[in-house]
């Protein structure tokens, strides 16, 4: 713990070094950048905080909970009571961030030391392999965030999609993704027990368990979703919505398939593969970009919704072989036959 808190201390200090450049490179005027430069000042601070949550989730989940939600349920009071009174600019907006920012990791910092014990002193031969485990994990974030994006991103630049349609389409995604909070869970829960389990068959257990349990609230979750929509929608955001409730019926299969990928990534992550997780999720970019290209001038937002399904069920197969020849190396490693 005091070797991770020091590394990203250290690591979040460089970015926020650079922050007034970043901000004059994509920042539109001087009041964004501006506020720009303070967001990234404050990266070793919730950096860092990422060390204790991640104590806490591989010690006591139910205070994990509690300290990961801290930031964002106190910046959502804050942003609430600055435009109750007529206080909310991008300036105070900023202020609110920062400040559930540094309270979250307060908190983090108490809670985890409560229970895991104060700092040490930090060890430098456990940098290569902190650095080398981080950077396998982190090289699934971009194509991961890409996945998720690029069908709205390509449909705001394909001449012939109109911006209603790309507004329908963003009003199915934004519906369907309610069914990942609580299946995505088993991940999270998994994740640390994996990597502790005390056999092969424990860990198997807690594969099992983890999946199928995510798998049928994800599809017991979208089930209802998807059939409250034809009322909801039109009644929410008009009739001129109509055509998100095909899309959200489309994204439905995918939303159980992308529940499922998220945590396959955690269970590989906790028998320490997540470079599988990685590959599994750069064929996920290159296969969504490929089927939105082909499918999007044809069929639009439908097609787009079918490219997202069919690239999550891609990469959910992609994904349950890594885990199963994980469970191979594993018993080959054992010496088992």
């Amino acid at each position: 713990m005091s070797t991770g808190a020091i590394a990203l201390v250290s690591t979040g200090l460089i970015v926020a070094g650079f922050g007034p450049w970043i901000a004059e490179l994509i920042g539109r005027n001087d009041e964004v950048r501006r506020y720009l430069t303070l967001v990234l000042a404050l990266t070793p601070i919730y950096m860092v905080a990422g060390v204790w949550l991640a104590v806490l989730q591989a010690t006591r989940i139910s205070m994990w909970n509690l300290a990961r939600t801290t930031q964002p349920l106190l910046y959502l009071l804050g942003v609430l009571c600055l435009w109750m009174l007529g206080r909310l600019t991008l300036g105070t907006a900023v202020v609110a961030f920062a400040l559930s920012t540094v309270i979250q990791c307060a908190y983090s910092m108490v809670v985890a030391r409560r229970i895991v014990g104060h700092h040490t002193r930090p060890s430098r031969s456990l940098l290569r392999s902190l650095f080398s485990y981080g950077s396998r994990v982190s090289l699934s974030t971009v194509p991961q965030f890409v996945n998720a994006s690029v069908d709205q991103l390509i449909l705001s630049v394909m001449p012939g999609v109109p911006p209603a349609q790309l507004g329908n389409y963003a009003v199915a995604v934004s519906l369907s993704l309610l069914a990942l909070p609580a299946s995505v869970a088993f991940g999270s829960v998994a994740f640390p027990r994996l990597a502790r389990a005390p056999s092969e068959d424990h860990a198997r257990r807690i594969e099992r368990l983890s999946l199928v349990g995510a798998g049928v609230l994800a599809g017991m979750t979208i089930g209802v979703v998807s059939a409250l929509a034809p009322f909801v929608v039109p009644r929410i955001f008009g009739n001129g919505y109509r055509d998100a409730v095909v899309a959200l019926w489309l994204l439905a299969p995918g939303t159980i398939f992308l529940a499922l990928n998220r945590v396959l990534g955690d269970l590989l992550q906790g028998r320490g593969r997540p470079i599988v997780r990685s590959l599994g999720e750069g064929l996920g970019m290159v296969c969504t970009v490929a089927l939105l290209i082909v499918l999007i001038p044809r069929f639009g937002i439908r097609g787009a919704a079918v490219a997202s399904s069919v690239t999550y069920g891609i990469v959910c197969l992609f994904l349950l072989v890594g885990l199963h020849r994980s469970h191979r190396a594993t018993l080959a490693e054992l010496g088992a036959p």
